[in-house]
């Protein structure tokens, strides 16, 4: 199966990069379980046949033809520039109270997901804090 993985990726024209990114794994895993560190599991097996149209039997067996249709696109890459674009472009819209309220919510969000020390939700904070103590 782990030479299988390979030709799916040839055949999409695709690199381990992006079928990763696709897949949702890192591309060390991929790797991995291309070079037969790693067992290639039915998690796995599900998500090629399901992004991908691969045929199940083939990719187990070899036996019978690579996709179930016609070889399929990639799925197109998320946008994050564009949605957070968008997202930046509806807020600006509304009232400055509900733009003060969208801010918490995401400070409350850094928060709870230990984030502060990203970047942008630790200035928010710390120039929150600071505010705060004159």
């Amino acid at each position: 199966m782990k030479d299988r993985l390979r030709l799916i990726s040839e055949s999409l024209g695709t690199s381990f990069n992006k079928m990763s990114k696709d897949l949702g794994f890192s591309q060390g895993y991929l790797s991995q379980m291309a070079s037969g560190v790693r067992a290639i599991n039915d998690r796995v097996i599900n998500l090629l046949v399901l992004t991908y149209n691969v045929n199940r039997e083939w990719f187990e067996t070899g036996k019978g033809e690579m996709f179930l249709t016609p070889t399929p696109s990639p799925p197109p890459a998320f946008d994050l520039d564009a949605t957070v674009d968008e997202f930046v472009a509806v807020v600006a819209k509304l009232p400055r109270e509900m733009q003060e309220l969208i801010a918490k919510i995401g400070l409350s969000i850094c928060d709870k997901l230990d984030l502060s020390p990203l970047g942008a939700c630790a200035d928010e904070t710390t120039d929150k804090g600071n505010s705060q103590q004159n």
